[in-house]
């Protein structure tokens, strides 16, 4: 199937300029994304698009629903939930499937190449660190190939301050990243990532 999207209404997956977003597990109905859109600061939406881990069904999300949202003026944050720290056996190998996978679901949503797609890492403990930033770079390389930029969600205490200490080193480094800061405060400012 061929999905023909304007290039002024979806023209990444990515956030267009600065703003609120949010997620939720299952992507919300039409009228509530609506009442989101008439009722809140939010300008984008992540949305899981695919995932061996990814914990809802998702009927509302359609390319069509895609589309109509777009229309609507919501931007998107696509997330592809893979393989966890634990269960990261040969790292490289996993992300290149994921990577492929995510750009599949991707693609038969509407969001084409140059979209970001993002790896949702949750919170890992340090002993798998090596492991989870061979994933990243290896997610990020994969994605490159296939013309899309990388995105990359973790915790700020465990992904985002590895990729952070490791910047400028060997590994190759996603786009974008998402940071989970549960500080309360509704800002980027976060210690473990340096201006720099």
């Amino acid at each position: 199937m061929t999905i023909t999207v304007p290039a002024d209404t979806l023209a990444h997956g990515r956030l267009r300029g600065s703003g609120k977003g949010f997620d939720t597990c299952a992507a919300p109905s039409a009228s509530a994304v609506s009442a989101w859109r008439d009722s809140s600061p939010y300008s984008a939406v992540g949305i899981y698009i695919g995932g061996s881990q990814r914990g809802c069904a998702q009927p509302n999300l359609t390319a069509s629903w895609v589309q109509q949202q777009a229309s609507d003026g919501w931007s998107f944050i696509p997330i592809h939930v893979g393989t966890q720290a634990s269960g990261l056996t040969s790292p490289a190998a996993q992300a290149i499937s994921a990577a492929n996978d995510a750009v599949d679901n991707a693609v038969a949503l509407g969001f084409g190449p140059g979209s970001t797609l993002y790896y949702d890492m949750e919170q890992y403990s340090s002993t798998y660190t090596t492991r989870v930033l061979a994933l990243a770079s290896a997610w990020t390389e994969q994605l490159h190939a296939r013309g899309y930029h990388s995105g990359f969600y973790s915790s700020s205490s465990s992904g985002i301050k590895d990729l952070s200490d490791n910047y400028g080193g060997s590994y190759t480094m996603p786009d974008v990243i998402y940071d989970a800061l549960w500080n309360g405060s509704a800002n980027t400012d976060d210690p473990a990532v340096p201006d720099s």
